[in-house]
């Protein structure tokens, strides 16, 4: 609810994700419980991601980052500091690099071809790459909720999961490193100046309806794990 709150007060601007992982990939956070709680929202490049990024901030959930930037000198926050610190980045405005995505899906054979530009602005010499997340709008379980929501046992039955990531594009957890080879166009041209293109394909799983999901698309620095821009590419246009 909290993360939704910061969406809907910035459109267009935050997207959120959710990851269920544990510490250090300890998956004993999001650990299945009998038939009830028997869906297992882990995910191999979830569990590469915690593995890489985890810090000692990061002691339980729910927890997050925003924009992997570090506050405090923690990168992980407890969900009361979110909307403060979106509303310090939103205000920095630094925007170090411009993203752009075009997308086609295919019903037939449910294959997804997508392509993406990434304009490096200024001088940036950081160490970039690129994730693409795979993320499911929204899916009902069970769910654990405090006892002030008033529900028989504490759980919620038809708990509405939001933005659950499901894998990435790639199978890349930590994504793929813009390099030199990335500055060709469609065409098969080298081309000169800061911008660079990766394109990818991913067949979407058979259980998934396409109108359900979207792509996160985000570039980050290699040495510090900071996001510098995100951008939202749905399935279905």
């Amino acid at each position: 609810l909290a993360l939704k709150d910061i969406e809907n007060n910035n459109p267009n601007r935050v997207y959120g994700v959710g990851i269920h992982i544990g510490p250090d990939g300890n998956k004993s956070f999001q650990s299945t419980s009998g038939t009830l709680f028997a869906k297992d929202y882990t995910t191999a490049e979830g569990i590469e991601i915690s593995n890489t990024i985890t810090d000692g901030g990061f002691i339980g959930n729910p927890s997050g980052t925003i924009s992997r930037k570090t506050f405090g000198g923690q990168m992980f926050q407890n969900y009361s500091e979110w909307a403060s610190s979106t509303s310090t980045i939103l205000s920095e405005n630094d925007l170090k690099v411009n993203l752009q995505s075009a997308v086609n899906y295919f019903e037939n054979t449910r294959g997804i071809i997508l392509h993406t530009e990434i304009d490096v602005l200024s001088n940036l010499e950081d160490d970039l790459s690129q994730v693409v997340y795979v993320v499911q709008d929204s899916t009902i379980s069970p769910q654990s909720v405090p006892s002030t929501w008033n529900f028989p046992n504490n759980t919620d039955l038809n708990y509405v999961h939001k933005d659950v990531h499901i894998g990435c594009i790639d199978g890349r957890g930590m994504g793929r490193q813009i390099t030199e080879e990335n500055k060709v166009d469609k065409d098969g041209n080298v081309l000169n100046g800061n911008k660079y293109y990766l394109n990818y394909s991913y067949r979407l799983p058979d259980q998934y309806n396409p109108e359900n999901i979207h792509l996160l698309i985000y570039v980050y620095n290699k040495s510090t794990f900071e996001i510098y821009q995100v951008i939202k590419q749905d399935i279905i246009e």
